[in-house]
């Protein structure tokens, strides 16, 4: 056991070290900075009708740095009692200064969340004063025991931009560059939060012009100033733009509908080394996020963030891919297609096709599914052992999968498997890389074309018996 003169002089070191570090000079901070575990930069389009929950989900990340704080502060608590120390309330107070000093100085989470004016909506979250425009934010943790408001958002405004087309991938790009700047760190992480539709804008609504494939970030509100700009989002090619200026990241996640897919694995392979989505649409409440900032502030790996992520979801689908072996994927997929060339037997091919797995949008499949309907179908030697040599692709290329009741079956990574020629616009799917990089829209084109042909002498009941509620 510790004498009182040793207990004091402890306590003041700790007092110490904490004025220290409450009182270093700018260049130092910086230094700090660069030794950092994490950035976590979030980007929030709740200019929508999902805005409750994007209130809800940053409370959830002040939440996530005070458990990340009090765990730390309890466990030196702790050790220091198991090892015979005396802890006087004011040793454990500084030993909880110094914990939060410890902890925060590990990561940086940083919020740009553009709030949405929805009137009389009952969509429309009227906490936190209401406010409307666009905001950036330094996360810190909860004060709920404080504050009495467990909605209340605590963290620091650092920056008002006021009204932003969070569509605009320009917007999406000075937040990213602005934050790489601001709050560099050893590994990255850049989450787009808001509804998703996958490769595509959505059901029936894919326009005309190459860059009309939108894909996520849904901004109700556009940059309040021109009404073209209303719904805007972020396409798969902006999306490369964004990346191809800020660089590679550790983790792309989308807290979005319907975005893991063969498509995006293969369009970012080069922009992130972690992709982090779902096959099937989100609840509203999303990620689960507390656990997330948590492991980030406890200096988690990427791969180790990415299975806190999938592990501490609810919801139907979610999983996280390894982009260096989204060409293991392809590859094997073109591999398949291939074989597949040579069966005389169309109509199992079509079969294993139409049985796969279908999402909330029955054009999206899961490949995993696909891939072990041909394995079962009987096509010959070569075509099953292709098949199951994408099988074994895309578990090798799951991190992380989390799949809830009639998804248990599915792989982990979806892909566009459309049974009629007039649901989307076959001519934006060719503005992606998966396209020109393998022989899957041909495919397509070839399933799409016998569905036809069999829907014609009313073989086939057609499309719409794959929609799920």
């Amino acid at each position: 056991m510790m004498r009182t003169q040793e207990v004091l002089v402890f306590a003041l070191l700790l007092s110490l070290s904490v004025a220290v570090a409450q009182t270093t000079g700018t260049e130092e901070t910086a230094a700090q900075a660069q030794q950092k575990d994490w950035l976590i930069m979030v980007y929030m389009t709740a200019d929508n009708d999902l805005e409750k929950y994007a209130i809800d989900d940053m409370n959830e990340m002040e939440v996530g740095l005070k458990s990340a704080i009090d765990g730390e502060a309890n466990s030196r608590i702790e050790s220091a009692r198991a090892s015979g120390t005396s802890v006087t309330p004011e040793m454990e107070e500084q030993i909880k200064q110094q914990a939060a000093q410890d902890v925060t100085s590990r990561a940086t989470v940083v919020v740009q969340v553009d709030r949405w004016a929805g009137g009389t909506s009952r969509y429309d979250d009227k906490s936190n004063g209401n406010w409307t425009g666009t905001k950036r934010y330094v996360i810190t943790p909860d004060m709920t025991n404080t504050t009495g408001d467990a909605r209340k958002i605590d963290s620091t405004m650092v920056m008002d931009l006021g009204e932003v087309n969070m569509g605009d991938p320009n917007n999406a790009k000075d937040f990213e560059t602005w934050a790489m700047e601001n709050y560099a760190a050893n590994n990255t992480a850049v989450i787009y939060w808001n509804h998703g539709s996958g490769w595509k804008w959505g059901e029936n609504e894919v326009t005309d012009s190459k860059s009309g494939t939108k894909s996520v970030g849904y901004d109700y509100g556009g940059d309040g100033k021109d009404p073209s700009t209303r719904n805007d989002a972020l396409t798969p090619m902006e999306m490369d733009q964004i990346h191809a200026s800020v660089g590679k990241v550790d983790i792309i996640g989308f807290d979005a509908c319907l975005m893991q897919m063969a498509e995006h694995a293969y369009q970012y392979q080069d922009d992130a080394s972690i992709l982090i989505g779902s096959e099937e649409v989100e609840p509203g409440n999303g990620w689960t996020y507390d656990p997330i900032v948590a492991a980030a502030f406890s200096g988690a790996s990427p791969k180790d963030l990415a299975k806190v992520t999938v592990d501490s979801y609810e919801g139907p689908t979610l999983s996280a891919i390894d982009t260096a072996k989204a060409a293991g994927i392809t590859n094997s997929l073109d591999a398949l297609i291939k074989e597949l060339g040579t069966s005389k037997n169309s109509d199992k091919v079509l079969k294993a096709y139409k049985d796969a797995m279908r999402f909330e949008d029955s054009e999206y499949g899961d490949l995993y599914s696909f891939a072990d309907n041909i394995e079962k179908a009987g096509l010959g030697k070569n075509v099953t052992s292709a098949a199951k040599n994408l099988k074994g692709s895309i578990n090798g290329a799951v991190i992380a999968k989390h799949t809830e009741g009639e998804y248990s079956g599915t792989g982990g990574i979806s892909i566009w498997m459309p049974l009629e020629n007039n649901k989307t616009d076959f001519n934006n799917y060719s503005e992606l890389g998966i396209s020109g990089g393998t022989s899957w829209d041909e495919t397509v084109t070839n399933e799409v074309e016998v569905n036809q042909a069999q829907k014609t002498s009313g073989q086939v009941v057609g499309y719409d018996e794959w929609w799920r509620n």
